[in-house]
């Protein structure tokens, strides 16, 4: 992702991802650092809670309620959920886990699955061990980022599983090839537009089916000071592409978008979506309002007390 991928704050992270990759004490913490949660590990307490209540498959709920010891790895910080510490992350992924089993019928079917950006490796790690435990026909699991992110994610997948078909890729390894599903949380959505062109062309228009978790393009095509794609673009560009919401809701212009063999129908309108959005962008400034009324009252309330006490 590297110069197309959030600019400065992009290439801090892909240093502190390398230190963490060859440090053996950076490793030890890296989940909780603030460069590093500040990109992955973002997820609130409260948050985490609302994704559980959103894992509706009995098999994945228990993945992640089984996944204190990798949440060891890279000490994240953790909540108490059902008596086990967890990151909220998992739970998150372990929601996104239960979307693609409903979204895509043929998921227990798919051999060949690709994501694009793969954080530490939190969702290979969940769909190797649930594809282990619900013997699906998942024989290839790829994972492509940048060299030193790929670095990490082996690193922990090693630790926390035995998924030797599990392999992370430097985005420049990576041959053009069939892909049964192409994954993407935030990854592609965050790339600037000549890095998603080459994604659309190398992976996902030669993939049979997608899931991709997006935060930009939605109100114009320009994100993180860079020019990227608007969704109205990729609902025309990707085969049979339609919309979701992305719920539990975690930030004001998220959405969902699935293409190809899927069971979403028409999805969500577009207009329902933006008016979601907005919804949320409105409560948001109305909490921030609320903020800034609470701190001036309180400002007023302690200059009063002062002058009394000065006179």
């Amino acid at each position: 992702m590297g110069n197309g991928w959030l600019g400065r704050k992009g290439d801090s992270y892909t240093d502190f991802v390398l230190d963490a990759a060859v440090d053996e004490r950076v490793f030890a913490t890296f989940r909780r650092q603030p460069v590093y949660r500040s990109i992955v590990e973002t997820l609130s307490a409260e948050q985490g809670a609302e994704f559980l209540s959103a894992i509706d498959d009995p098999l994945v709920r228990r993945l992640c309620l089984a996944s204190a010891a990798a949440d060891c790895v890279g000490g994240p910080t953790t909540f108490p959920y059902e008596g086990v510490a967890l990151s909220p992350t998992t739970l998150r992924y372990g929601k996104v886990l239960c979307d693609l089993q409903r979204f895509f019928p043929k998921y227990p079917r798919m051999r060949r699955i690709v994501e694009i950006g793969v954080g530490y490796g939190g969702l290979a790690r969940l769909v190797w061990e649930h594809h282990l435990l619900a013997e699906t026909m998942l024989e290839t699991y790829v994972g492509i980022d940048l060299a030193p992110v790929a670095m990490l994610a082996r690193r922990y997948m090693d630790l926390c599983t035995s998924g030797n078909n599990v392999i992370f890729l430097a985005s420049e390894d990576t041959a053009v090839e069939d892909w049964d599903l192409v994954i993407s949380n935030y990854a592609f959505s965050e790339l600037d537009r000549t890095l998603q062109e080459s994604y659309l062309a190398r992976v996902l228009e030669n993939a049979s089916a997608g899931y991709l978790t997006m935060n930009t393009g939605l109100w114009s095509g320009t994100a993180f000071g860079h020019a990227c794609f608007t969704v109205e673009e990729l609902l025309e560009r990707l085969p049979n592409a339609v919309l979701a919401p992305d719920r539990p809701e975690s930030a004001t212009s998220n959405y969902i978008l699935a293409f190809g063999d899927h069971a979403l129908g028409a999805g969500t309108p577009l207009e329902e979506i933006r008016a979601g959005s907005q919804r949320l962008i409105a409560e948001r400034e109305a909490r921030r309002a609320e903020r800034r009324s609470l701190r001036g009252l309180f400002r007023r309330a302690t200059s009063g007390i002062a002058a009394v006490l000065a006179s």
